[in-house]
């Protein structure tokens, strides 16, 4: 299995696309694991309902910006 770590900091915007091309061109079995650094919550959860276990995602970090590189780590 392959995870996808996406960290996010003020860009909700960015989700959805990133879900659909993941969607589209991933061929071995993921999960995602999205990281909010802050800013996204609502984002997230709406990205949660859409997904409907089609993805398994982890949610973490529940707006608190750490900084990129330890949001990736704790993501890990």
């Amino acid at each position: 299995m392959v995870r996808v770590i996406v960290v996010v900091y003020h860009n909700p915007h960015d989700l959805p696309p990133l879900v659909a091309s993941l969607q589209k061109h991933m061929q071995l079995p993921y999960e995602l694991v999205v990281w909010d650094n802050g800013g996204c919550a609502d984002a997230i959860k709406q990205l949660q309902q859409d997904l409907n276990g089609k993805v398994r995602l982890i949610a973490g970090g529940q707006g608190a910006n750490l900084g990129f590189g330890k949001a990736v780590n704790l993501a890990a």
